[in-house]
């Protein structure tokens, strides 16, 4: 799923001869990493990493401005239900905030659990 922070990331690494084993290089990740950014399959939350990616790319003042608007307009947004518990509603953006942080087992395990609950996610059990 192509964005526009993945369409404005592959511009201005084409723009400047970078191939992607080099950009990885520079923001200190896989270049299987970088490849699943440009191809929409992960989008990272983390402010430190787009900062590595603006200044590896060294993107000027406005690039880096565009940059910002590009991240902003391709961020997902979580559609929570009205009735959703306080508890629910704060571990919910928790894992939203920290899911590019968070071992996968751990998402794992937070997975089963919700597939497991005999409730549905977010009422209160008695």
């Amino acid at each position: 799923m192509h964005t526009p922070v993945t369409e404005f990331l592959v511009l201005k690494r084409r723009q400047r001869q970078i191939r992607q084993q080099d950009l990885a290089r520079m923001v200190n990740v896989g270049p299987s990493y970088i490849s699943a950014v440009e191809g929409g399959r992960r989008l990272p939350r983390s402010k430190a990493f787009w900062n590595q990616v603006s200044k590896a790319l060294n993107l000027d003042e406005n690039e880096d401005r565009a940059l910002q608007e590009a991240l902003r307009r391709s961020a997902p947004t979580l559609k929570i239900p009205t009735e959703t518990s306080p508890a629910i509603r704060e571990i919910l953006f928790d894992l939203v905030d920290r899911g590019d942080t968070l071992p996968h087992a751990l998402l794992e395990i937070v997975r089963i659990a919700t597939k497991a609950s005999p409730t549905r996610l977010g009422k209160e059990q008695p």
